[in-house]
């Protein structure tokens, strides 16, 4: 599968790529799926792009390159709504 993004032009993945998020995003609800691209022009940040939408397509980077002691709290509810046993098998990005 491909898309064509402004930026970053043709992206190839594979179907089970896309992450998945079921609710949304704030002010993306009808958008679902996206691809979480890195490009060595803007490392290092990195590109969270919809699949259905390549136009809707945020820059994002890991907040501890900058803030070392960022430390959010995660509940056991979190975990279980992402499907995740542990905080550290998380990405976290802003």
């Amino acid at each position: 599968m491909q898309l064509e993004h402004p930026r970053l032009g043709t992206v190839q993945y594979q179907p089970g790529e896309p992450i998945s998020f079921p609710q949304g995003l704030l002010g993306f609800i009808h958008l679902k799926g996206y691809l979480l691209i890195r490009n060595e022009d803007t490392e290092p940040f990195v590109w969270l792009v919809s699949v259905d939408d390549p136009l809707a397509s945020f820059l994002m980077v890991n907040p501890l390159l900058f803030c070392p002691d960022y430390n959010p709290t995660i509940t056991k509810r979190d975990l279980t709504e992402l499907s995740m046993s542990t905080p550290q098998s998380l990405l976290m990005y802003s």
